[in-house]
């Protein structure tokens, strides 16, 4: 019995550079941003404008690796050479051949398993999008109240403000980071649903009983 998994891992992926070179730099930008972030607390901590002025060094780093991030993460999907529309078309022609064999292959499973697992993963979808509704007011939601807090109007001590500033640059970061993913996966879960509506298409075409035809020859003397 075939699962979601081995549904979607052998779905047609976008070409990818390989994955060592990506961590590698999300680990350097990541270590930009805790040596930026602590140069910095260290800086208001100690009133050193020196190491404040410091921590531009490891934060144009991090801009740095996050451009060079997303630069390998597209430079495959990008078409130089050709008509944007044909380039488009010849990738979906070549990931609907793929859909339509895996489907082809689906539809020798029992349809009444294929239309639970239709319903099992139409229903995860409807969840992770309202997570998604949930999500999008936060990433609107967190700025304001930074907004608010360093505005003056509770009279709060620069200490306080900072640490405000801190904890909400996180949280807006972690909304943000949460609903990309959601969203990514989301798309993935698309294809395995349009895949798996083919394949239960299929099915029920294949229990569709078949007319022979008749020759009226049949039964006259001979």
């Amino acid at each position: 019995m075939p699962t979601f998994s081995s549904i979607l891992n052998s779905l047609p992926q976008p070409e990818e550079t390989p994955a060592g070179v990506t961590r590698h730099l999300g680990a350097f930008v990541f270590a930009c941003l805790v040596i930026g972030l602590a140069v910095f607390g260290a800086g208001i901590y100690w009133e050193k404008p020196g190491l404040i002025y410091t921590a531009v060094f490891p934060v144009c780093l991090m801009t740095t690796g996050a451009l060079a991030y997303v630069y390998l993460e597209i430079k495959d999907n990008k078409p130089f050479f050709k008509d944007p529309g044909a380039w488009l078309a010849e990738r979906l022609d070549d990931r609907f051949a793929q859909e339509k064999r895996i489907a082809a292959q689906l539809a020798v499973t029992g349809l009444i398993e294929l239309r639970r697992m239709r319903t099992r993963l139409e229903a995860d979808l409807v969840r992770a999008e309202r997570w998604l509704d949930v999500l999008k007011p936060l990433s609107m939601l967190a700025p304001a109240v930074l907004i608010v807090l360093t505005a003056g109007v509770f009279r709060l001590p620069d200490l306080v403000q900072d640490i405000c500033k801190f904890f909400v640059a996180a949280a807006t970061i972690g909304v943000v980071v949460a609903a990309t993913a959601i969203y990514q996966g989301l798309i993935k879960l698309r294809i395995l649903s349009a895949t798996l509506h083919y394949a239960i298409e299929l099915a029920e075409e294949n229990r569709k009983p078949s007319f022979r035809k008749v020759s009226r020859k049949r039964g006259q003397p001979v």
